[in-house]
């Protein structure tokens, strides 16, 4: 998972997207990342479905703890 800090914010959606299937991705006015996952069905209801960071590279860390997609 490389970082791409220096691309457009749809290049950025667009790995985030390869990244993490099943995830979808917005960035806010003020540059804020979301990762949105859901609706979720009632049997995975306590499960998370939004991240939201400050950066992109702080959403992929977010993301892939989550995930279980660590790597060293």
């Amino acid at each position: 998972m490389a970082s791409t800090n220096m691309s457009s914010p749809a290049d950025v959606k667009a790995a985030l997207k390869r990244d993490f299937p099943g995830w979808r991705f917005l960035r806010s006015d003020r540059g804020r990342w979301w990762a949105l996952c859901g609706p979720l069905p009632p049997g995975r209801m306590n499960e998370v479905d939004t991240v939201v960071a400050e950066t992109e590279e702080q959403l992929r860390v977010e993301l892939a703890v989550l995930t279980g997609t660590v790597t060293s």
